[in-house]
């Protein structure tokens, strides 16, 4: 390790020096400002060996101090990216992309041209850690579009992947669309994955559609996962202006309407195969599936019986797509709200919160929902607790046989709880002055959050002290 350092030494000390304006550097376990460019120098440099020699607890100190430096950090740290040891390519490369987020960014972009090579590094870590920090430089993307048609399968594979962390960007579509076909699953995988960043971030490229349908067949996991994910953002992209209803967009022209029409069209040819992928062996396909046929808009009828038998999914992200695909505003949705019931006792905190959610957007005034909020208002999850009685709250009046169970929340542990639990007597009626003894005490709460909704519930109620 140490020879490693030796060698770079008078690259790193040419770049460094011709650096200033520098104000800070960190130092042992703190950043501490420096008198001179020489001080940076050297402060650089042992952070440099820190990240090649040192023990877990230094190497992450001086990543995170390094990432802080700006323009003699990012010169320090580009002759690494040819450093003999891979994990020093990819902590190297790590750090650029890190930087390449932060305040540092426009700084950071000068390390371009030399993580462009590291894409078909031999080191599958390097590769991954070179495609996120281009993904993370949004001016990597004139770079990135021409190697997607690059004769080297790991070069196209990890533009395509990079160009998704990108979110992208719509020229680089026809290139995408063609990557498809590719004869590498991992490329066919990364350019579904790119074109579903682009539908979701900036606009939905529809002529990718009958491409994509095809990869919901295909012999790979990730291929037939990617595929429908990239199909399920296709579908809402093309669906935002339709559930707005136009409201926050320009009104159509018969020209653009014609278009949105098309690409449902489009949409609804993958539906056979999506449904198909139901039953696949992948739990990440069954639930992108799950998201693609929410995402091209069917109808509660047609949707419901498709993924009610996946509520008992031996997998919890399929549990979770079919939560969030599930219709709450439709007829069929309510006769089919039985099936949610046995999820508010799942182990899993997310799946419970998810079935109060849906069941309460139900309907207000639903006997069913107000019962089946009751138990969990018990619940040993916060926030499960707190949903339950908001929801109860946005009921209004038709829950107030709820009161004497919202009351026992008053002394919950947890402020969220208490906090939700007074607000949610507001829309209650005269039936939640039975609560003002119990609200009282909240008037001294520890927390002032509580004390001041409690005194604005109190006055809303008409109490006077």
């Amino acid at each position: 390790m140490k020879r490693s350092i030796l060698h770079l030494f008078p690259i790193l000390l040419l770049s460094i020096s011709a650096t200033v304006g520098l104000a800070e550097v960190g130092r042992s376990e703190s950043v501490v400002p420096l008198p001179d460019n020489q001080s940076q120098t050297r402060n650089i440099a042992t952070l440099i060996q820190q990240l090649q020699t040192g023990n877990e607890s230094e190497s992450t100190l001086a990543c995170e101090t390094l990432k802080q430096l700006g323009q003699p950090a990012i010169n320090a740290l580009i002759p690494l990216l040819k450093d003999s040891k891979p994990a020093i390519r990819w902590t190297a490369a790590n750090i650029l992309g890190e930087m390449g987020y932060s305040t540092a960014g426009p700084q950071a972009t000068a390390a371009i041209p030399y993580l462009i090579p590291l894409l078909k590094d031999p080191h599958p870590g390097v590769r991954s850690s070179a495609a996120a920090a281009l993904g993370h430089m949004s001016a990597s993307i004139p770079f990135l579009i021409p190697l997607l048609k690059d004769s080297n399968v790991r070069m196209r594979s990890n533009a395509a992947f990079a160009l998704g962390l990108t979110n992208g960007d719509i020229s680089a579509v026809p290139a995408l669309i063609k990557l498809l076909q590719d004869n590498d699953a991992e490329v066919r995988s990364n350019a579904a994955f790119a074109l579903g960043r682009i539908a979701l971030m900036q606009e939905p490229p529809k002529l990718a559609v009958p491409l994509l349908i095809p990869l919901l067949k295909d012999p790979n996991t990730m291929v037939r996962a990617r595929a429908a994910g990239a199909i399920a953002e296709i579908g809402k992209a093309v669906r935002i202006p339709r559930t707005l209803q136009f409201e926050k967009f320009p009104l159509p022209t018969p020209q653009s309407k014609s278009q949105l029409d098309n690409t449902d069209e489009l949409l609804e040819s993958a539906i056979p195969e999506l449904i198909s992928l139901l039953q696949d062996s992948e739990a990440e396909v069954r639930a992108n599936a799950v998201d693609a046929l929410s995402g091209v808009g069917l109808s509660a009828n047609r949707i419901i019986p498709l993924i009610l038998p996946l509520f008992r999914d031996s997998d919890a992200q399929v549990r979770f797509s079919v939560l969030k695909a599930f219709p709450t505003n439709d007829k069929a949705a309510k006769s089919a709200s039985s099936q949610l019931i046995p999820l508010l006792k799942h182990p899993n905190v997310l799946i419970r919160l998810n079935a109060a959610f849906t069941l309460g957007s139900m309907g207000e005034g639903s006997e069913f929902v107000i019962s089946s909020m009751l138990p969990i208002l018990r619940d040993p999850d916060e926030f499960v607790r707190a949903r339950a009685v908001s929801i109860l709250g946005n009921i209004g009046e038709s829950a107030k046989s709820t009161i004497p169970s919202i009351v026992l929340l008053f002394k919950d542990q947890k402020k969220d709880v208490r906090l939700r639990a007074v607000l949610s007597l507001i829309n209650m009626g005269e039936s939640a002055k039975l609560a003002i003894p119990a609200l009282i005490p909240l008037l001294n709460d520890r927390e002032e959050s509580v004390r001041r909704t409690a005194t604005v519930v109190l006055n809303r109620l008409g109490y006077k002290p």
